[in-house]
């Protein structure tokens, strides 16, 4: 850790202050703006276009509750809490590498390599189930067409190939890919929603999914357990911000939007599916579980070519799901490697991508042995290799946002700093809860409800492998030897390729204690007591000299810090604090 003096007001070295070492913002290039780009991405990852296709009508088909539209719109919420609350740690952490960095900063390194272990597992699972999808779609279209039986782990492999050359191309460049594919699913999404609207079932266009007394229907528990598949990859953006060259407050806006979109999205979508079929007609089972009343539908009332065009935008979506979740594997491989627990090979990136290009070859590996295991093991590719993999993948991200938000009340609690904005810090220690409440309830009525999900008996062994999977993965990063460990912390992340001292970026340098956060344009400087922006670390000092201080929240004796920095008349810019890729 390094200290850096700042010139005083008269011009004269003023005495050195603590300084932390995070990851810089790079220089602008061309491309979409960070919070378009992270927003649209994590938008895509949560696919729902998968929600029109077959998500609403096997859900539905399943639990018999037709209220499926409320519970998705009120894990909106929760998630949207959670993203309130979020910020305050996204704040102060500076542009980090994913939930795990925050998680480290509230309930310490071993819980955060925990989560981050098993965010590697999650998006790798995710990724890798919606293979199955892909092959399932195409095999049965050939099928149809020309009475052909191919077997789909060989219709994957363009996919998989494909996928593994863009793991290694810029953020950059993939988020406008991921732009093109929301827009693909936007439009094919707005297709079926005119055609529901026009073509409802006999009871007519109705909103009965958006009415509370349908939840206490069928199986509530169950039907809250299967939502949980609707929302992996809002969180994405907190694990691009620092390639992208984001601010905190992009970083969390973008989250928002990300949350918007898919909530929307899937609300609409249960709407217009469970108009268009009938809600009582799905809620009775009556039709086959699947994607296929979807396309029978849009047969019957715009033609085989409308419903080949869909089934086509169907693909382009499910490729750009695995796609953005194959970054986020890739990058939360290439932090464990790092932080020293996987080989500090697979920390390397590209010199002129940035791309963590050794750990997306690692990423694209795993995948094809876990699809080929399927494959041999005769196991049918949606039924079980999406089901099964998407079950697991969404369970670990929904247990990492529960973790990632009590480590948001631990550093509110903990830290002394008064935040703005519209709720204070008060409000989003309230929101930290209420997420966290949320989110957990989702992640056990998943876990509870397995059988269901997996379409087993209750009694099958198969019902404990995503519980198990899940839990091993994080216990696996609790638990490793502390001696295989590097020094650092996963909350500082010091040493990486982004990292420079704070001073070196103006649009961080709300991180050194003392300064103003730059969020209006305002000369940086000393702000006024008690009102800037400090993680735990450091706390003021209530008396000259460094004296002890009681924190305002917990009352108890702090350690004495250093005296602030003189009033400087600028943060010194410094060249070089960039990384060189973009492109």
């Amino acid at each position: 850790m390094s200290s850096h003096a700042h010139p005083s007001a008269g011009g004269t070295p003023g005495p050195s202050a603590p300084t932390r070492t995070t990851l810089a913002v790079p220089q602008r290039k061309r491309g979409l703006p960070p919070t378009i780009a992270m927003a649209f991405m994590g938008a895509v990852a949560t696919g729902p276009l998968a929600v029109v296709t077959g998500g609403v009508s096997t859900i539905v088909g399943t639990t018999g509750v037709i209220g499926l539209g409320l519970i998705y719109a009120l894990v909106a919420a929760a998630l949207i809490a959670f993203s309130l609350a979020s910020s305050a740690v996204v704040g102060h952490t500076g542009i980090a590498a994913g939930l795990h960095t925050y998680v480290a900063r509230g309930l310490g390194e071993r819980v955060g390599l925990g989560v981050a272990v098993l965010m590697a597992v999650s998006y790798t699972a995710l990724s890798a189930g919606y293979y199955g999808i892909i092959g399932f779609e195409i095999a049965n279209q050939i099928e149809e067409n020309s009475g052909r039986t191919v077997p789909w782990v060989m219709l994957v492999v363009p996919a998989l190939v494909l996928v593994g050359f863009l793991g290694t191309r810029s953020l950059r460049t993939n988020a406008i890919i991921g732009t093109a594919v929301l827009g693909v699913l936007i439009a094919a999404h707005f297709l079926f929603d005119l055609t529901a609207v026009r073509f409802p079932a006999s009871g007519g266009f109705t909103a009965e999914t958006l009415d509370p007394v349908t939840l206490f229907t069928g199986a509530v528990a169950a039907a809250v357990g299967f939502s949980v598949t609707a929302y992996p990859g809002i969180e994405t953006p907190m694990a691009y911000g620092g390639e992208l060259g984001a601010t905190s407050r992009q970083v969390t806006n973008a989250t928002y939007i990300a949350v918007v979109i898919a909530g929307l999205a899937n609300v609409l979508a249960a709407v217009t599916v469970t108009s268009a079929l009938g809600p009582q007609t799905l809620a009775d089972g009556a039709l086959t579980k699947g994607s296929q009343p979807v396309f029978d539908f849009l047969t019957v009332h715009l033609g085989e070519g409308a419903a080949g065009l869909f089934g086509l935008a169907n693909l382009v979506a499910v490729f750009g799901a695995s796609l953005i979740f194959h970054h986020a594997a890739s990058r939360s491989i290439r932090s464990l490697a790092a932080a020293g627990v996987l080989p500090a090979g697979l920390a390397k990136r590209s010199a002129r991508s940035g791309a963590p290009v050794t750990a997306s070859y690692l990423q694209t590996g795993i995948a094809a042995v876990v699809l080929l295991a399927f494959a041999v093991a005769g196991a049918d590719p949606f039924r079980t290799v999406f089901i099964m993999l998407s079950h697991i993948g969404s369970v670990g991200v929904f247990l990492s946002l529960v973790a990632a938000a009590g480590a948001v009340m631990v550093f509110l609690l903990r830290s002394d700093s008064e935040e703005g904005g519209f709720l204070g810090w008060e409000g989003r220690l309230v929101a930290a809860i209420v997420a966290a409440l949320c989110v957990g309830a989702v992640v056990v009525s998943a876990l509870l409800e397995t059988h269901v999900r997996l379409d087993v008996a209750g009694s099958s062994l198969v019902v404990w492998v995503p519980s198990v999977v899940v839990i091993a993965a994080l216990l696996t990063g609790v638990l490793w030897p502390a001696r295989r460990r590097t020094a650092r912390s996963l909350a500082l992340d010091e040493e990486d390729e982004y990292a420079t001292p704070v001073s070196a970026s103006p649009a961080l340098a709300h991180l050194i204690p003392g300064q103003r956060t730059p969020v209006d344009g305002t000369p940086y400087g000393p702000a006024p007591t008690g009102s800037y922006a400090t993680p735990p670390t450091y706390r003021p000092a209530s008396a000259p000299g460094g004296a002890p201080s009681s924190s305002p929240r917990s009352g108890t004796a702090q350690p004495p810090i250093p005296p602030r920095p003189s009033q400087p008349s600028a943060v010194p810019a410094q060249p070089g604090g960039a990384p060189p890729w973009g492109s």
